[in-house]
């Protein structure tokens, strides 16, 4: 009672979380009270109580300033998820703001996904429990805004007009049709 009893299948992945932890260098800002908040939603009697708590866990970790100043669903989605899957965390973020929203003013949740309210709480502990195991492991590096923000934007850059389908082209230029240049012109000594 009270305890916790380590089974043997359950020892080679603690010592490999527990060496990470020591290797680990510069923590992120907020690192702390993000895992403080988030043990404290664990604690809760109901995994719906604990949402808040862990929305504020990835508040104090993804919120604010930024390279791209990006909204913190976005930042969520590109630490969790390969692009393709980023729409769905995105949209779980999103939902899970609106509860918790609902929450608050103490009206019922309006319609959503299909998914119920205790689901959306459940998937949020677990994206913030694999972002706080990544962060705490130094897995991605000592600002996670910044790091989320810079996959974002590479990403961007290989969709949009970075995509090597537009590289090379002029037409954007507005060059227009170039005179033509003489024969030995190129290697003629300029005056001056």
């Amino acid at each position: 009672a009270g305890a916790y009893r380590l089974a043997e299948s359950e020892l080679g992945e603690l010592t490999g979380l527990s060496r990470a932890l020591q290797k680990a260098g510069g923590r992120p800002p907020g690192l702390e009270r993000a895992i403080s908040r988030f043990e404290a939603g664990l604690d809760r009697s109901a995994v719906l109580e604990a949402l808040n708590d862990h929305l504020l866990a990835l508040r104090f970790l993804l919120e604010g300033e930024g390279p791209a100043k990006t909204e913190m669903s976005w930042r969520v989605a590109a630490l969790c998820a390969e692009p393709a899957e980023r729409d769905a965390v995105r949209a779980t973020i999103e939902r899970a703001l609106a509860l918790e929203r609902h929450l608050w003013s103490g009206d019922p949740p309006s319609g959503g996904d299909g998914r119920s309210p205790v689901e959306i709480a459940g998937e949020i502990e677990d994206i913030t429990r694999a972002i706080l195991r990544d962060a705490a492991c130094g897995h991605l590096g000592s600002d996670l805004r910044a790091t989320a923000d810079e996959i974002l934007l590479a990403d961007g850059l290989a969709a949009g007009e970075g995509d090597p389908v537009h590289r090379g082209e002029t037409s954007e230029w507005g060059l227009g049709e170039q005179p033509e240049i003489p024969e030995g012109a190129e290697s003629a000594p300029r005056p001056g």
